[in-house]
């Protein structure tokens, strides 16, 4: 045994005890790391005991010391056995014989203390017990506050938590989430966090269920939402119960019909005032629900039915002319249908009809139905009492089925019925019901009938007589048979045949015993005879559904049969002999072989060959056996030969169906050898002569100039022109000096004449490369002119005729004052004024005696009234340089004074939308923007969404901007204000450059948004050079064509898996622009720094995100060096009211009392101070207010269309039941909107309650 001579805990000579301290939280300290220890002997069946641990101290040991199991070892001796140290049972270390006492100080130096309490005991005090020396150590614990603990899907795995939101419900978050505070039972704060809001900060919001609302209103908690952070914030201290509950309670709210389907994610964090929780985060998955549409069939009435009085016998009446069709998330109808029945009393003498017209038009035998020129479905059913069904396509929009629904007519040629009908118009919107959607409207109509006349028999007419060849086919017309019938029309007029007499009637290619008046109208009803002997006839009767029960009577129409013989076969023509090189290629012609058939044309025809040896007969340049006329005169019939064989040959055949019975006769066409023999020069044919118009074009044909070439095909051969007299020959439109025989024969080549005098010639030669070394001998070609009037002058068009508002100013349009001249485009024309009385004629807003059709088209001319003269007027004529000598003819131009107190700007005639601004004095016309490029440009993107791509984005941050732009293009998608584009899905550099022409003289832009080169990437080896050349080219030619024509030139956004291509395309492309800018050209670079590849949904394609970046960098270049715009006009300073145009406008008002009216379109309209009367028009519309913006009211504002912009006043809305509650108002039948005293918006006709946080943007 052990006695202890000195036992030191601190071992530092001041008192034997200790005292450590240590944070809460923190690691294990060392009790005694200096305590120091002699003794004799070893402490073999001793022990040392610690005793006073509290149940939250962990006694433990350092690296000095280990243990296994309880064996406890110094240096890998076992020195002894070790129990407790926790959860209060004292430590106690019962030693053996190796336990000496330099081993034992070594324990005492690595014992471990740590404390695992949230809330630990500040101070306690551990007794060293060492075989019965007692020392103790004082122990500190500094508190540390721990933070709240978060968990949103509570028991299960992970700390997230996800849910399932449906379009047009809400979604608890988190509805399982746990809050804890390990030393706090209260906290002060809970914020969740919408991340992103893709449909808008007005639509989509966090808020609380009534359960969580409840709880937190107890407990007297601030519940805030701020709509432009997407944060829901409560404050105030409670328990962390209620915070629980308030948390389990949030909900994910959106108001949109047509929701994004990216996930939402929502971070929520909480706080005890002290410490914050770790966020975590909640995903929201979005599923859309199909809205139905809506089927109003009397429009703009009460209700959605409509009534229809018809007499019977009538012609067919449009059942609901004004009916409206709409649907809020369904851009077409694709997959849909339109069906109307009869749902009470019909009968087999009711009829439902499409009524064409101008607008809608029936095709393919009226199974096409036709708006506007384009195909929205097929047609089945409506006659005799059935249901009419329209299966729609994808172009089938909500506005082309309302015109649709407005032509269903209805008709009934029965004698009298007299009970009223009830008849559905059921629609189907073909998206389906999926979660809950709604995808059919219906409403109903009701026809009152009246008797008419009861039912005519019809009449059969027309001389029942034609002469046919035999064995042909006979297309009937209205002269050989037809119909009279008082009450019937040709819909309801069927024809029957029978008895026939060596031929079938056919509709369409297919044998009918029966078909109607309408089918042959149409020209679908034909007769083929047999041949088999000179004679034809059949027997046909007309009926109209028999409602009189008489019985139709047959008569008989006869053909008389040209006689002759039935069938003459071909025979062949032609030399059957050629001369090919060894081992080339002869192309054959008719001269060589072809054929001779008296009662065949080509499309009958064809030739077949066998026996073919010393080579190969080619077709296309592919082995065949068989060939036709057409392909032998285009030149695709070749003999490659063998390169061995001198007497090269094969057999050939021609038939035409052998409808004689003859067996084709076969002969042998023969080919020479020229063995060794080089390159043939071709040699130029034609005429070299041709008849042109002065001043006009003329396209060239192969019989003009052409060439025969033994070894060369069209492809190979190029002609060269030069010496080029008073024009110059095109190719495409571009002036060429050289093309191809293939470009010849593909009618790309013209001559045109510049009119400067009445002759043309050039001269012309013919070339295949070269390879003989021979010089191509040019030849003239000359032009004939036609004799009589070089120029012919221009007349006036137009009514010469307007209305101005007394004082105010008209902006003159084509339909206005125009011209025609056949000779003279645009540029050659100058329209003259004088005598102006009562005003001033204004171009660009100046008083001016001349203008141009440019500036009448672009808006510019308008006429300002002096506000007193009854009958102003002026004298106008137009000429093109006067060529002729004639003298110009003036005419006067004449207007009507109407209202207007000297108040009103009309631009209803503008050509396109307006910025017209009140407060600073002028209008002028929206910028013209064309996007051109590919898919991105196109805006592709996930099935199912919205391809607007950056355009719609781009549109409304210029607008924002104070800025209006026209986007123009031949193509339109996406849902936003301006759809039309140039984008091309697939196309490379070279396919855009090659359409840039046309483009920019169809469309005149002023501005041009370029991306183009990510499909080269794809297609190309070293993408970079292509769209070098490519952009370089695009470049160039908008500086001649159209110099102040801006062009923003985009880099390329990043493609997943081509990193060093874009890198090269990129830097190729800022190479280009950069020359381009040092030469003087009109370009800027636009650069996409922060596009990512996680901003990509495909790897090529922006997402939503992506492209809203994307507009932001065209925006921001499109403002920095704007393009140049048409002149602004001056607007007098009488003017207090505007009228804006058919197309979007931005119009602005000023201080006073201010009238302004959009017209159709997407409209801004802000009217400034003053009490202003704002009108929308036809189309979505915006009406800004400002600060200050008085006491205004909109004429016609439409729920659910029209919105009102009030994110300059920086409401802060956090609820919007409880703003409206406080700020609308019903008065009457009007709403009014106050947002305080001397600032209100009545919207006329509005009923106050029905007013949604949609019809507002606040932020």
């Amino acid at each position: 045994m052990a006695t202890v001579t000195s036992f030191d805990l601190n071992g530092s000579g001041a008192g034997l005890n200790e005292s450590r301290s240590l944070q809460e939280g923190a690691s294990a300290i060392l009790l005694a790391p200096s305590a120091t220890l002699s003794a004799t002997g070893n402490f073999n069946a001793q022990s040392l005991r610690l005793s006073g641990l509290l149940p939250e101290a962990v006694i433990g040991f350092s690296s000095g010391v280990s243990l296994s199991g309880t064996s406890l070892r110094v240096g890998g001796v076992a020195i002894g056995s070790v129990t407790g140290g926790r959860d209060g049972v004292d430590l106690v270390v019962a030693f053996n014989s190796n336990a000496t006492a330099s081993r034992v100080q070594t324990v005492l130096r690595n014992l471990t203390y740590s404390d695992v309490s949230d809330t630990p005991t500040p101070s306690q005090t551990i007794t060293f017990d060492l075989a019965g020396t007692v020392r103790t150590d004082a122990i500190t614990v500094t508190p540390v506050n721990d933070p709240p603990a978060l968990d949103l899907n509570g028991a299960a795995s992970g700390t997230g938590s996800s849910a399932a939101f449906v379009e047009n419900r809400s979604v608890l978050v988190s509805p399982n989430a746990t809050l804890a505070d390990p030393d706090s039972g209260s906290l002060v704060s809970l914020t969740a966090t919408l991340l992103a809001r893709p449909d808008g900060n007005v639509l989509e919001r966090l808020a609380l269920d009534a359960t969580a609302a409840s709880a937190a209103a107890a407990a007297g908690l601030a519940v805030t939402y701020t709509a432009s952070t997407g944060a829901l914030s409560i404050a105030g201290g409670a328990s962390v119960a209620t915070y629980q509950a308030v948390l389990r309670g949030i909900l994910y709210e959106n108001a949109s019909d047509q929701p994004s389907t990216a996930a939402r994610t929502i971070r929520v964090a909480a706080s005890d005032g002290t410490a914050a929780s770790l966020t975590r985060d909640a995903s929201v998955a979005i599923t859309r629900v199909n809205d139905a549409p809506t089927v109003d069939l009397n429009g703009a009435a009460a209700g959605t039915s409509v009534g229809l009085s018809y007499r019977t016998g009538d012609a067919v009446t449009k059942i609901a002319p004004a009916a409206a069709v709409a649907d809020v998330d369904s851009a077409n109808f694709g997959g849909g249908s339109l069906r109307v029945s009869f749902v009470e009393n019909g009968s087999a003498g009711d009829q439902l009809r499409i009524v064409t017209d101008g607008t809608v038009t029936l095709a393919n035998g009226g199974t096409t139905v036709r708006v506007g020129g384009t195909s929205i479905g097929t047609v089945a059913g409506g006659t005799n009492g059935a249901d009419l069904v329209i299966s729609l396509n994808t172009s089938a929009t909500p506005a082309a089925v309302q015109t649709l629904l407005q032509h269903i007519g209805y008709a009934a040629s029965t004698g009298s019925p007299t009970l009223p009908r009830q008849i559905a118009f059921t629609l189907n919107d073909g998206d389906g019901t999926a979660n809950g959607g709604q995808a059919v409207a219906s409403a109903t109509a009701t026809i009152q009938l009246t008797a008419g006349q009861g039912n005519v028999a019809p009449t059969l007419t027309g001389d029942l007589r034609a002469t046919i060849a035999n064995g042909t086919t006979y297309q009937f017309t209205t002269s050989d048979f037809f119909y009279t019938d008082p009450d019937d029309g040709p819909a309801g007029i069927t024809f029957g045949v029978s008895n026939l007499d060596n031929g079938y009637v056919l509709r369409n290619g297919s044998a009918v015993s029966s078909f109607t008046a309408e089918q042959l109208a149409a020209g679908q009803i034909t007769f083929w005879h047999d041949g088999t002997e000179p004679v034809g006839s059949f027997r046909i009767f007309v009926e109209d559904g028999n409602e009189d029960g008489s019985a139709p009577v047959p008569q008989t129409f006869v053909f008389d049969v040209t006689t002759g013989q039935v069938n003459a076969p071909p025979s062949l023509t032609g030399d059957l002999a050629a001369t090919v090189a060894s081992g080339g290629t002869y192309v054959l012609s008719q001269a060589d072989l072809f054929y001779s058939d008296p009662d065949d044309t080509a499309a009958g025809v064809s030739f077949a060959v066998a026996a073919v040896t010393g080579g190969s007969l080619l077709v296309g340049g592919a082995p065949a056996a068989s060939f036709t006329p057409q392909q032998l005169s285009a030149g695709q019939v070749a003999f490659r030969h063998d390169g061995t064989s001198s007497a090269p040959s094969f057999s050939v055949s021609v038939e035409d169906g052998n409808e004689d019975g003859s067996a084709p006769v076969s002969r042998n066409f023969v080919l020479s050898v020229a063995a060794g023999q080089g390159n043939v020069a071709p040699t130029l044919t034609g005429d070299l002569r041709a008849t042109i118009a002065n001043g006009t074009t003329y396209q060239f044909t192969t019989s003009d100039f052409f060439y025969t070439d033994p070894d060369d095909g069209p492809a190979g051969i190029t002609f060269g022109v030069s010496n080029l007299d008073n024009g110059y020959v095109l190719r495409n439109g571009s002036a060429v000096s050289s093309f191809t025989a293939e470009q010849l024969a593909a009618g790309q080549i013209t001559f045109w004449h510049d009119g400067t005098e009445p002759v043309g010639s050039f001269r012309i030669f013919v070339e295949d490369g070269n390879e003989d070394g021979s010089a191509p001998v040019p030849q003239t070609f000359v032009f004939d002119m036609t004799t009589g009037q070089v120029n012919a002058p221009p007349s006036l068009t137009g009514d010469l005729a307007a209305t101005v508002a007394s004082g105010g100013t008209y902006v003159l349009s084509q339909a206005d004052l125009f011209y025609s001249d056949p000779d003279d485009t645009a540029a050659s024309i100058s329209f003259a004024v004088a005598a102006v009385t009562g005003g001033s004629l204004l171009v660009g807003g100046a008083p001016a005696a001349s203008f141009t059709p440019q500036q009448l088209s672009a808006g510019q001319v308008a006429f300002r009234h002096d506000g007193t003269s009854s009958a102003p007027s002026f004298s106008v004529s137009v000429e093109d340089g006067n060529e002729d000598g004639s003298v110009p003819v003036p005419q006067t131009f004449v207007f009507t004074v109407g209202s207007g107190g000297g108040s009103t700007l009309d631009l209803s005639g503008a050509s396109r939308g307006v910025t017209a601004d009140l407060g600073a004095a002028q209008w002028s016309l929206a910028t013209k923007v064309m996007a051109l490029g590919d898919s991105i440009t196109n805006g592709d993107s996930p099935p199912g969404q919205d391809e607007h791509g950056y355009r719609g984005f781009f549109y409304n941050n210029v607008l924002a901007a104070g800025r209006l732009v026209d986007m123009v293009g031949p193509n339109s998608n996406g849902q936003v204000p301006d759809p039309h584009h140039a984008g091309y899905p697939g196309e490379t550099g070279d396919d855009i450059q090659a359409i840039l022409p046309g483009l920019l003289a169809t469309y005149a832009p002023s501005a041009i948004l370029l991306m183009a080169g990510t499909n080269d990437i794809f297609y190309k080896t070293n993408p970079q050079n292509a769209v070098r050349a490519e952009i370089a080219g695009m470049l160039d030619h908008v500086a001649q064509a159209s110099p102040a024509t801006h062009v923003y030139v985009s880099t390329l956004i990043p493609l997943a898996g081509y990193d060093a291509q874009v890198a090269n395309v990129n830097a190729a492309i800022r190479s280009v622009v950069a020359d381009a800018i040092g030469r003087g050209q009109n370009v800027s670079l636009v650069e996409m720094p922060s596009v990512t590849l996680s901003d990509l949904f495909d790897g090529i394609h922006p997402t939503d995100t992506g492209y809203r970046e994307m507009a932001g960098y065209w925006t921001a270049a499109f403002l920095a060096n704007p393009p140049a715009s048409g002149a602004a006009n001056a607007i007098g300073p009488a003017v207090t009211a505007i009228t804006g145009s058919a197309h979007n406008d931005l119009l602005v008002g000023d201080g006073r009392a201010n009238q302004i009216a959009g017209g159709a379109g997407v409209d801004w309209i802000r009217g400034e101070g003053g009490a202003d009367l704002l009108t929308g028009g036809a189309g979505r519309d915006v009406f800004v207010f400002g600060p200050g913006f008085g006491q205004d009211t909109v004429s016609d504002f439409s729920r659910g269309e029209d919105v009102l912009d009030f994110r300059a006043l920086a409401l802060n809305v956090g609820d919007f039941a409880s703003w409206r509650q406080a700020h609308v108002a019903a008065s009457g039948t009007d709403a009014v909107v106050t947002i305080e005293a001397g600032q209100s918006v009545t919207l006329t006709g509005v009923n106050a309650a029905a007013l949604q946080a949609s019809d507002f943007w606040f932020v």
